[in-house]
């Protein structure tokens, strides 16, 4: 697993992720460049721990939600096919860890 702070690893595409939902309203965020997910270091739960890209594993580690701030709004513009995203509407990306942290 990959955890990276401030460096040149963590720009441009690097940082480009898609969400790509397993159900129940749970997804992934996978790396654009690397097909690497997101992943909450040893799938530990508090505050402060870091995140890192690992392989997919379908640990809960991995697992998240995009909660959106209102459910519809004007603005939206529908769900880009390339990024699985609500293109003009807020968002929050809320662990599917116990304590459901927000990113």
């Amino acid at each position: 697993m990959t955890y990276a702070t401030n460096t040149a690893a963590n720009t441009h595409d690097w940082q480009v992720f898609k969400f790509v939902g397993i159900g129940n309203g749970k997804g992934h965020l996978i790396n654009a460049r690397n097909n690497k997910v997101i992943d909450a270091k040893d799938d530990k739960d508090f505050e402060g721990n870091e995140l890192g890209l690992s392989d997919r594993t379908n640990k809960g580690g991995q697992q998240w939600q995009i909660v959106y701030k209102n459910e519809t709004t004007m603005d939206d513009e529908g769900v880009d096919s390339d990024f699985g995203f609500h293109r003009g509407r807020p968002f929050y990306i809320v662990s599917k860890l116990p304590m459901k942290r927000v990113l």
